[in-house]
């Protein structure tokens, strides 16, 4: 009987190897399955299956439970055969035929690193310097072409953790500890700053080093890996190689993200005077909701890995001089844009027998929902994001003899999925695509005071649409309706969000080998 136990821990082995194979070819399993037994002595078997399936190392599962076949994203085989036991002198005693039966389980470890945000493509001046020191408590003052050489910049991920990892003192750990280690805005730029001025990008370095001086001591209100979630390479010992961390992210990324954690109110109020022409006033209220555990901006991880944005609620309130017959008034345009969370999930990662170059992969991506209206957002309305703003109708004019009041509303809901293929050629050139609708992206305020309905009312009485201070309130707000729309893109791109829209970058695809896990 000791030969029946030899036997099949061979013909076991045989099954974990054919299933390692298979699984590193996914393309070709069945194959795969059938040249390695037959390359391990296994030449007879019998019922021999080769199911593909997806596997969920989600320890929250029963074990039994992490493999499901026939389901997408295909990333594992299971082989299971039997064949018939070779008996001897035991065989006097034994009447039936001993039938061995053996399954392995195994999956592809392949990794792909992602992101979802906005790109912020210009730079206002002085709108960032603005926002920046609002939501770090502090006095934030670059120039156009330092934020612009930030825009243009990579930090490469596996040198700015090891840099992490000595400003905040932590030795002999894992990733995951340095990003859940106490530390400040300050802390994570001059980690950045480290980083690119290893990599040779001194102006980079330069604009990441002053923005750390400038952020002076403000804590980050929650750790660092709720916005940077290195998946399975996080319990990684920081003296282990980490080939999936080579891979950069966008350093301006990387400063507002730092920034939105540390600004612990998650409410920021600006007030940006009279930047437009012909503005009198300019006031802009942001409210960014929490980031839940899990949801963060920039992820590693195999497909189900997902990558989120904020949700964000905004107030805008511009004020103009009036004329003609509101000579003497201001005309008011409140604003309010709400836009729920988007989200990028890694749905697959393919790798042709491990070549590199041949490396694909999906992410499903959904823009969040947004809306925007013309009309007056209350205080506790702009920061209480667990339910729907309370809008009431805009106040335009208010004079003793003339009041004008309004509302206009636009959406884009475009909530479905997009599937976006990157190749390791977008990898490379580090291409951005985007999902969603551009129809509100660039012209909010342009399409709100399109749909704009006025009421008029002169010494109590109401007068109809087509009146003439109808008329010349419109004149006077669709100079501004422009100008208007660049502050308010810039301001949420800043913040990684777009009306209706996501972009999203897959940062690195790494060609794992196939582990047995069953």
């Amino acid at each position: 009987m000791g030969s029946l136990y030899i036997e099949r821990r061979q013909a076991q082995s045989a099954a974990d190897l054919a299933a390692m194979a298979a699984a590193a070819n996914l393309d070709n399993a069945e194959a795969v399955v059938a040249a390695t037994l037959e390359a391990n002595g296994i030449d007879t078997t019998r019922s021999l299956t080769v199911v593909k399936g997806h596997y969920s190392p989600d320890p929250a599962l029963p074990r039994e439970s992490r493999f499901r076949p026939a389901t997408d994203p295909i990333n594992a085989i299971e082989v299971t055969f039997s064949k018939p036991g070779r008996i001897f002198f035991a065989s006097v005693f034994i009447d039936q035929p001993i039938e061995m039966e053996v399954r392995a389980l195994a999956t592809n470890a392949s990794l792909a690193t992602f992101s979802i945000g906005s790109r912020l493509l210009a730079v206002r001046d002085g709108l960032l310097n603005a926002l920046l020191s609002a939501m770090l408590g502090s006095s934030i003052n670059l120039s156009a072409m330092s934020y612009e050489s930030l825009i243009d910049t990579d930090v490469q991920l596996l040198g700015f953790m090891n840099a992490l990892a000595t400003e905040v003192n932590v030795t002999g750990g894992t990733f995951n500890d340095v990003l859940n280690a106490d530390m400040t805005a300050g802390n994570v730029l001059s980690a950045a700053a480290a980083t690119t001025a290893a990599d040779g990008n001194s102006s980079a370095s330069a604009a990441l080093q002053a923005l750390a001086g400038q952020a002076g001591s403000a804590s980050l209100g929650v750790p660092l890996s709720t916005l940077i979630n290195l998946g399975p390479l996080g319990s990684a010992s920081l003296a282990q190689p980490a080939p999936g961390l080579d891979v950069g992210v966008n350093a301006m990324d990387l400063v507002n993200g730092t920034a939105a954690l540390a600004n612990g109110t998650n409410q920021v109020a600006l007030n940006l005077g009279a930047t437009i022409p012909g503005v009198l006033s300019l006031k802009v209220d942001l409210a960014v909701g929490e980031r839940q555990q899990q949801s963060p901006w920039v992820a590693v991880g195999q497909p189900g890995a997902s990558v989120y944005t904020a949700q964000t609620r905004l107030r805008v309130v511009a004020e103009v001089g009036g004329s003609g017959l509101l000579s003497g008034a201001r005309v008011r345009l409140p604003i309010g844009i709400d836009i729920a969370y988007a989200r990028g999930t890694l749905s697959e990662v393919t790798c042709s027998n491990g070549d590199k170059s041949t490396a694909t992969a999906k992410i499903m991506a959904r823009p969040g929902v947004a809306r925007a209206w013309v009309g007056e957002l209350s205080n506790s309305s702009l920061s209480d994001l667990t339910g729907e703003p309370v809008v009431s109708n805009a106040r335009i004019v208010d004079t003793s003899l003339i009041k004008v009041t309004g509302r206009a509303d636009v959406s884009a809901t475009n909530t479905g999925d997009t599937a976006l293929t990157f190749t390791q050629a977008d990898v490379d050139a580090g291409t951005v695509k985007r999902v969603g609708t551009r129809d509100l992206v660039e012209t909010v305020v342009t399409s709100l005071l399109g749909n704009l309905s006025l009421n008029v009312q002169i010494g109590g009485l109401g007068i109809g649409l087509p009146g003439t201070v109808s008329q010349l309130v419109m004149n006077i707000l669709r100079p501004i309706a422009a100008p208007l729309d660049q502050v308010i893109y810039s301001l949420l791109t800043t913040l990684g969000v777009h009306l209706g829209e996501a972009d999203v970058r897959v940062h690195g695809i790494r060609c794992g080998t196939a582990v047995l896990v069953g």
